[in-house]
């Protein structure tokens, strides 16, 4: 990893104030025109006892579009000004400042954090779920996420009102959808309970409360909109295929293959296996246990009987599941297990993708592995045989 430092910008009370850039790079496949260029800028305030006061962090891409230098500019220029709006924004730093007792060993330093996350990225749409992060002092610190979504071919942000060949018909129809997940016990577990529609509309459909990932159309529910802060941010996601029959426009489509990432305790209900009947997937972490639960049809498939599973998922304490689909001219849609290995350097774990086929006598069959997500926009699958 490349480090520059750039020169302190000014002194603040007898405080010293240094930005610090970080580059990392992600490579696109070759069907693929856009690439990103990770940047991370750091700042940070210590005291004369050297105590750290307050750090302040953007990670933010810089996007290039082969054979479109103009959309890219444009992009670029959008991401820029909201990262200099997020720098501009002192007020963390000065409440750092002002509640520091130099007597006090105790302080831990103040923070704020604008972080953008890839969340879709190929010839028609680029999408990013953006992570504003604070924390002042207390239990706990705060946080909230917008999208932000542009059209790789012109580099305008896109509107949501623009999303559907029918605008009205395209809002009502998501909100439909998005109403029928929020009727499920599972979702109700994680809010405050059955949010009226006035409620819903105004948390899912509030300006910048959506993005376009690799598994559909995504609304944005951010910690104590709907639900307690131990709940989580709650996201509601419209799969392609339901967005498309709603009249998705041609120029927003996903040109890459299925995914659907498995929230933890809400369930899924696709057909895995061709047979023409939808299973239900669902995910769960017993945190007391550390243990990663998978059911498919209420039946927990992590047992000694699928030994390859049951041994992967013992040796990983971080696990998530994605539905994928390996081949699209199959009829079946793979179970990808990404697991994460946390080393001495936890800037850069070890992520490796592991899949799985729930074949049609109900048994699990591990189809073998590949270093990185699966699911990410960019990725290559490359499966490694068992």
């Amino acid at each position: 990893m490349k480090k520059i430092i750039i020169p302190a910008l000014a002194a603040v009370t007898a405080a010293m104030l240094c930005y610090t850039v970080f580059a990392q790079k992600n490579h696109p496949d070759a069907q693929n025109p856009v690439t990103l260029d990770w940047q991370t800028d750091e700042k940070q305030d210590t005291a004369e006892d050297g105590t750290v006061l307050f750090t302040g962090r953007c990670n933010y891409p810089i996007v290039s579009i082969e054979g479109n230098e103009a959309a890219a500019d444009k992009i670029n220029a959008d991401i820029q000004s909201r990262i200099s709006l997020f720098q501009q924004d002192t007020s963390i730093q000065n409440f750092a400042k002002e509640d520091f007792v130099p007597e006090n060993s105790g302080f831990i330093g103040y923070s704020s954090d604008f972080t953008f996350s890839l969340r879709r990225a190929d010839r028609n749409v680029i999408s990013f779920e953006a992570f504003y992060s604070a924390y002042s002092g207390g239990a706990h610190g705060n946080y909230t996420s917008i999208g932000i979504n542009y059209n790789t071919q012109t580099g305008e942000q896109i509107d949501f009102e623009n999303l559907g060949e029918n605008a009205d018909a395209f809002l009502a129809d998501t909100f439909a959808y998005n109403r029928m997940l929020a009727d499920t016990k599972p979702y109700q577990n994680k809010m405050y309970g059955q949010p009226s529609d006035e409620d819903l509309k105004s948390v899912l459909y509030a300006e910048d409360k959506w993005f376009f990932s690799t598994d559909g159309l995504v609304f944005i529910s951010d910690t104590y909109a709907l639900g307690p802060y131990a709940g989580g941010s709650i996201n509601f996601t419209v799969p392609y295929r339901e967005v498309e029959l709603m009249g998705l426009r041609e120029e927003y489509r996903y040109p890459g293959p299925f995914t659907m990432h498995l929230q933890d305790g809400l369930p899924v209900l696709w057909d895995l296996n061709g047979d023409g009947t939808e299973e239900t997937v669902l995910t769960y972490v017993v945190y007391d246990e550390i243990a990663f639960h998978l059911l498919i049809n209420d039946t927990e498939i992590v047992t000694d009987a699928n030994e390859e599973l049951f041994q992967l998922l013992h040796d990983y304490s971080f696990a998530s599941c994605t539905l994928y689909d390996l081949n699209p001219s199959d009829q079946t849609v793979e179970i990808a297990v990404i697991t994460i290995e946390h080393g001495r350097d936890d800037d850069n774990p070890v992520i490796q993708s592991h899949l799985f086929r729930y074949e049609k006598d109900a048994s699990v069959t591990y189809l073998g592995i590949m270093d990185g997500d699966i699911s990410a926009p960019f990725a290559e699958p490359s499966l490694t045989a068992p």
